[in-house]
Protein backbone atom coordinates (compact mmCIF):
# COMPACT_ATOMS: atom_id res chain seq x y z
CA UNK A 1 0.00 0.00 0.00
CA UNK A 2 1.23 3.31 -0.78
CA UNK A 3 0.64 6.37 1.93
CA UNK A 4 1.39 9.86 1.58
CA UNK A 5 3.90 11.08 3.91
CA UNK A 6 2.84 13.51 6.65
CA UNK A 7 4.22 14.23 9.98
CA UNK A 8 3.45 10.72 10.94
CA UNK A 9 5.47 8.91 8.62
CA UNK A 10 8.11 11.21 8.27
CA UNK A 11 10.51 9.82 10.92
CA UNK A 12 9.93 5.82 9.21
CA UNK A 13 10.45 7.48 5.86
CA UNK A 14 13.46 9.49 6.49
CA UNK A 15 14.83 6.29 8.36
CA UNK A 16 14.03 4.45 5.20
CA UNK A 17 16.55 6.54 3.06
CA UNK A 18 19.12 6.15 4.96
CA UNK A 19 20.71 4.09 1.86
CA UNK A 20 23.56 4.41 -0.31
CA UNK A 21 21.76 5.52 -3.63
CA UNK A 22 21.26 8.14 -5.38
CA UNK A 23 17.23 7.63 -5.27
CA UNK A 24 17.31 7.52 -1.54
CA UNK A 25 19.93 10.20 -1.91
CA UNK A 26 17.66 12.63 -3.76
CA UNK A 27 14.52 11.88 -1.92
CA UNK A 28 16.34 12.07 1.63
CA UNK A 29 17.62 15.82 0.46
CA UNK A 30 14.28 16.76 -0.52
CA UNK A 31 13.11 15.49 2.79
CA UNK A 32 15.88 17.45 4.80
CA UNK A 33 15.38 20.45 2.76
CA UNK A 34 11.77 21.18 2.86
CA UNK A 35 9.85 18.66 5.25
CA UNK A 36 6.27 17.70 4.69
CA UNK A 37 4.99 21.43 5.07
CA UNK A 38 5.13 22.17 1.01
CA UNK A 39 2.56 21.91 -1.63
CA UNK A 40 5.34 21.44 -3.99
CA UNK A 41 7.44 18.69 -2.58
CA UNK A 42 5.01 15.20 -2.02
CA UNK A 43 6.34 12.40 -0.15
CA UNK A 44 4.76 8.79 -0.49
CA UNK A 45 5.95 5.68 1.28
CA UNK A 46 5.08 1.90 -0.02
CA UNK A 47 4.46 -0.84 2.99
CA UNK A 48 4.12 -4.55 2.66
CA UNK A 49 1.27 -6.36 5.07
CA UNK A 50 3.16 -5.82 7.75
CA UNK A 51 4.37 -2.56 7.34
CA UNK A 52 7.60 -2.73 6.33
CA UNK A 53 9.01 -0.23 3.91
CA UNK A 54 9.36 -1.38 0.07
CA UNK A 55 9.36 1.76 -1.79
CA UNK A 56 9.71 5.15 -2.12
CA UNK A 57 8.74 8.29 -4.09
CA UNK A 58 8.68 12.46 -3.97
CA UNK A 59 7.00 14.09 -6.58
CA UNK A 60 8.93 17.67 -6.59
CA UNK A 61 7.03 20.40 -8.74
CA UNK A 62 6.26 18.03 -11.86
CA UNK A 63 9.27 15.63 -11.39
CA UNK A 64 9.56 12.14 -9.70
CA UNK A 65 11.81 10.11 -7.90
CA UNK A 66 11.36 6.58 -7.05
CA UNK A 67 13.77 4.18 -4.97
CA UNK A 68 12.77 0.39 -4.66
CA UNK A 69 13.27 -2.33 -2.58
CA UNK A 70 13.23 -5.99 -2.55
CA UNK A 71 9.60 -6.94 -2.50
CA UNK A 72 8.28 -3.92 -3.79
CA UNK A 73 5.06 -3.88 -5.34
CA UNK A 74 5.97 -2.87 -8.65
CA UNK A 75 2.80 -2.47 -10.69
CA UNK A 76 1.12 -0.16 -8.19
CA UNK A 77 3.80 2.10 -8.26
CA UNK A 78 3.29 1.82 -12.19
CA UNK A 79 -0.43 2.52 -11.36
CA UNK A 80 0.53 5.49 -8.57
CA UNK A 81 2.81 7.08 -11.64
CA UNK A 82 -0.39 7.20 -14.13
CA UNK A 83 -2.24 8.54 -11.18
CA UNK A 84 -0.17 10.97 -10.38
CA UNK A 85 1.16 12.21 -13.76
CA UNK A 86 4.46 13.48 -13.52
CA UNK A 87 6.10 14.76 -15.83
CA UNK A 88 9.47 13.01 -15.50
CA UNK A 89 10.63 9.99 -13.20
CA UNK A 90 14.33 9.37 -11.86
CA UNK A 91 14.16 5.77 -11.04
CA UNK A 92 15.97 2.11 -10.93
CA UNK A 93 15.69 0.40 -14.49
CA UNK A 94 13.99 -2.75 -13.02
CA UNK A 95 11.00 -0.56 -12.54
CA UNK A 96 10.13 -0.18 -16.42
CA UNK A 97 12.12 -3.70 -16.57
CA UNK A 98 8.40 -6.09 -17.99
CA UNK A 99 6.52 -3.16 -18.68
CA UNK A 100 8.35 -0.23 -19.90
CA UNK A 101 7.68 0.00 -23.63
CA UNK A 102 3.90 -0.29 -23.11
CA UNK A 103 3.99 2.32 -20.31
CA UNK A 104 6.02 4.07 -21.95
CA UNK A 105 3.47 4.14 -25.17
CA UNK A 106 0.33 4.61 -22.71
CA UNK A 107 1.64 7.27 -20.82
CA UNK A 108 3.81 9.14 -23.59
CA UNK A 109 6.83 8.84 -21.87
CA UNK A 110 9.99 8.42 -23.28
CA UNK A 111 12.77 6.45 -21.28
CA UNK A 112 16.72 7.07 -21.27
CA UNK A 113 19.35 4.80 -19.43
CA UNK A 114 21.94 7.22 -17.34
CA UNK A 115 25.23 5.30 -15.66
CA UNK A 116 25.31 5.85 -12.32
CA UNK A 117 29.21 5.87 -11.17
CA UNK A 118 30.78 5.75 -7.70
CA UNK A 119 34.02 7.10 -6.46
CA UNK A 120 35.84 3.86 -5.01
CA UNK A 121 39.28 6.04 -5.22
CA UNK A 122 39.77 8.66 -2.71
CA UNK A 123 40.35 12.22 -4.04
CA UNK A 124 43.77 13.13 -2.24
CA UNK A 125 44.91 15.48 -4.24
CA UNK A 126 42.58 18.57 -3.28
CA UNK A 127 44.84 21.33 -4.72
CA UNK A 128 43.90 24.40 -6.39
CA UNK A 129 46.06 27.13 -6.06
CA UNK A 130 43.64 28.97 -4.14
CA UNK A 131 41.50 29.58 -7.03
CA UNK A 132 38.38 27.80 -5.91
CA UNK A 133 35.68 29.33 -3.49
CA UNK A 134 32.82 27.80 -1.62
CA UNK A 135 30.26 31.13 -1.58
CA UNK A 136 30.90 32.18 -5.48
CA UNK A 137 27.96 34.60 -6.95
CA UNK A 138 25.32 32.10 -7.62
CA UNK A 139 23.43 34.37 -10.61
CA UNK A 140 27.64 33.46 -11.69
CA UNK A 141 27.37 30.14 -11.32
CA UNK A 142 23.68 29.99 -13.17
CA UNK A 143 25.45 31.53 -16.21
CA UNK A 144 28.46 29.20 -16.87
CA UNK A 145 25.68 26.27 -16.35
CA UNK A 146 23.56 27.62 -18.42
CA UNK A 147 26.25 28.73 -21.41
CA UNK A 148 27.21 25.04 -21.19
CA UNK A 149 23.43 23.54 -21.31
CA UNK A 150 24.17 22.28 -25.42
CA UNK A 151 26.58 19.98 -23.55
CA UNK A 152 23.78 18.01 -21.89
CA UNK A 153 22.88 19.80 -18.53
CA UNK A 154 18.96 20.25 -17.78
CA UNK A 155 19.11 24.05 -16.48
CA UNK A 156 16.69 25.23 -14.74
CA UNK A 157 15.53 29.35 -15.21
CA UNK A 158 17.24 31.58 -12.84
CA UNK A 159 14.05 32.18 -10.54
CA UNK A 160 14.03 28.48 -10.18
CA UNK A 161 17.81 27.44 -9.72
CA UNK A 162 18.18 30.56 -6.90
CA UNK A 163 15.75 29.88 -4.55
CA UNK A 164 16.00 26.23 -4.64
CA UNK A 165 20.59 26.02 -4.31
CA UNK A 166 19.96 28.96 -1.58
CA UNK A 167 17.33 27.33 0.53
CA UNK A 168 19.71 23.95 -0.10
CA UNK A 169 22.74 25.68 0.81
CA UNK A 170 21.48 27.18 3.76
CA UNK A 171 20.35 23.62 4.89
CA UNK A 172 23.42 21.55 4.51
CA UNK A 173 21.70 19.71 1.59
CA UNK A 174 23.74 20.77 -1.13
CA UNK A 175 27.63 22.17 -1.34
CA UNK A 176 28.94 24.21 -4.64
CA UNK A 177 32.23 25.36 -5.55
CA UNK A 178 33.41 27.37 -8.22
CA UNK A 179 36.70 28.06 -10.13
CA UNK A 180 37.24 31.93 -10.45
CA UNK A 181 39.81 32.92 -13.00
CA UNK A 182 40.57 37.07 -12.55
CA UNK A 183 37.61 37.03 -10.85
CA UNK A 184 35.59 35.32 -13.15
CA UNK A 185 33.78 31.96 -12.12
CA UNK A 186 35.69 29.64 -15.33
CA UNK A 187 34.10 26.38 -13.85
CA UNK A 188 31.51 25.29 -11.31
CA UNK A 189 30.60 21.80 -9.77
CA UNK A 190 28.14 21.14 -6.81
CA UNK A 191 26.04 18.19 -5.33
CA UNK A 192 22.70 18.50 -6.74
CA UNK A 193 21.41 16.10 -3.86
CA UNK A 194 23.13 15.72 -0.69
CA UNK A 195 21.88 13.74 2.56
CA UNK A 196 24.22 12.52 5.55
CA UNK A 197 25.13 9.75 3.81
CA UNK A 198 25.79 10.25 0.41
CA UNK A 199 26.25 12.42 -1.93
CA UNK A 200 25.21 12.82 -6.03
CA UNK A 201 27.14 15.66 -7.93
CA UNK A 202 26.05 17.35 -10.97
CA UNK A 203 26.04 20.50 -12.77
CA UNK A 204 29.21 20.27 -13.50
CA UNK A 205 30.68 22.88 -15.94
CA UNK A 206 33.74 24.76 -17.27
CA UNK A 207 32.97 27.94 -19.76
CA UNK A 208 34.47 26.85 -23.28
CA UNK A 209 37.43 29.23 -23.42
CA UNK A 210 38.79 27.14 -20.13
CA UNK A 211 38.56 23.49 -20.71
CA UNK A 212 40.83 21.42 -20.58
CA UNK A 213 43.06 23.10 -18.32
CA UNK A 214 42.02 20.90 -15.47
CA UNK A 215 39.57 23.14 -13.78
CA UNK A 216 36.63 20.88 -14.40
CA UNK A 217 38.57 18.05 -12.35
CA UNK A 218 40.00 20.37 -9.67
CA UNK A 219 36.30 21.11 -8.54
CA UNK A 220 35.48 17.54 -8.30
CA UNK A 221 38.42 16.51 -6.61
CA UNK A 222 37.75 19.73 -3.79
CA UNK A 223 34.26 18.67 -3.75
CA UNK A 224 35.05 15.02 -3.38
CA UNK A 225 37.86 15.92 -0.42
CA UNK A 226 35.10 18.28 1.37
CA UNK A 227 32.32 15.50 1.08
CA UNK A 228 34.70 13.56 2.93
CA UNK A 229 35.75 15.61 5.67
CA UNK A 230 31.71 16.05 6.51
CA UNK A 231 32.13 11.59 6.85
CA UNK A 232 30.37 11.43 3.26
CA UNK A 233 31.98 8.49 1.86
CA UNK A 234 29.11 7.55 -0.79
CA UNK A 235 29.63 9.96 -3.68
CA UNK A 236 27.89 9.60 -7.17
CA UNK A 237 27.74 11.13 -10.59
CA UNK A 238 25.24 10.38 -13.40
CA UNK A 239 26.78 10.53 -16.66
CA UNK A 240 24.69 9.91 -19.92
CA UNK A 241 25.82 6.45 -21.13
CA UNK A 242 28.30 7.33 -24.07
CA UNK A 243 29.78 10.36 -22.69
CA UNK A 244 32.38 11.46 -20.15
CA UNK A 245 33.35 7.68 -18.78
CA UNK A 246 36.99 8.52 -19.60
CA UNK A 247 36.99 11.69 -17.40
CA UNK A 248 35.39 10.23 -14.17
CA UNK A 249 37.56 6.94 -14.39
CA UNK A 250 40.24 9.39 -13.94
CA UNK A 251 39.24 11.45 -10.73
CA UNK A 252 38.08 7.59 -9.06
CA UNK A 253 35.12 6.92 -10.39
CA UNK A 254 33.76 3.61 -11.61
CA UNK A 255 30.47 2.50 -12.63
CA UNK A 256 27.81 1.28 -10.24
CA UNK A 257 24.58 0.82 -12.59
CA UNK A 258 22.03 2.22 -14.05
CA UNK A 259 19.33 4.59 -13.39
CA UNK A 260 16.23 5.94 -15.82
CA UNK A 261 15.24 9.10 -16.67
CA UNK A 262 11.99 9.17 -18.64
CA UNK A 263 10.37 12.19 -19.42
CA UNK A 264 7.10 12.98 -21.31
CA UNK A 265 7.50 13.95 -24.84
CA UNK A 266 7.75 17.02 -25.20
CA UNK A 267 9.70 17.14 -21.69
CA UNK A 268 8.80 19.82 -19.24
CA UNK A 269 11.76 21.03 -18.06
CA UNK A 270 13.16 20.04 -14.68
CA UNK A 271 13.55 22.09 -11.89
CA UNK A 272 16.70 20.36 -10.75
CA UNK A 273 20.10 19.09 -12.63
CA UNK A 274 20.45 15.96 -13.10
Amino acid sequence: MIRYVDNELKDRLAEYVRQSSIFACRIACLLKSYGTGYSFADFYLQLDSSGKPTAAAVKYYSDMTIMLSDGCDTQEILEFIGMTAPSGIMCPPELFADTGSAFSAAGNFSIRECVIMKLTSPCCDASHGGNITESPPLNRVWELISSCGDDGLSVPAYDDFLPDISHKLRHGTAMLCAYTLGGAVAGAAMTVAQSDTCALIGAVAVSKEHRRKGIGSACIRYLCARLNEKGISDIYILREADKNELFYCSLGFTNSGQGDFCEKVPPTPPKTMF
